[in-house]
């Protein structure tokens, strides 16, 4: 399986720990256009551990899985479980 490149939430406390608490957050993500426009992902603060797969159908190669789904949609048996804020 691919490495999805992310961070820990050791590295993403030390990243905010001097930023000032009532600082708004945001996720950015390139849209995946010829400009690489950079949309920037609303949150609503809900964290919960998801699976993350392969997936051909995603454009970064990764797709977090649908337990209710059946697996037509992954590439690989190796997944891995990560936290994801929405």
């Amino acid at each position: 399986m691919r490495s999805l490149r992310t961070i820990t939430v050791a590295e993403l406390t030390e990243l905010l720990q001097d930023q000032e608490p009532t600082a708004k957050v945001v996720f950015a993500a390139d849209y995946g256009d010829h400009c690489h426009t950079m949309q920037a992902l609303p949150l609503r603060g809900d964290i919960e551990e998801v699976t993350v797969a392969e997936s051909g159908y995603s454009t970064s190669g990764f797709a977090i899985v649908d337990e209710d789904e059946d697996d037509d949609h992954r590439d690989s048996d190796s997944d891995e479980t990560f936290l994801v804020i929405r």
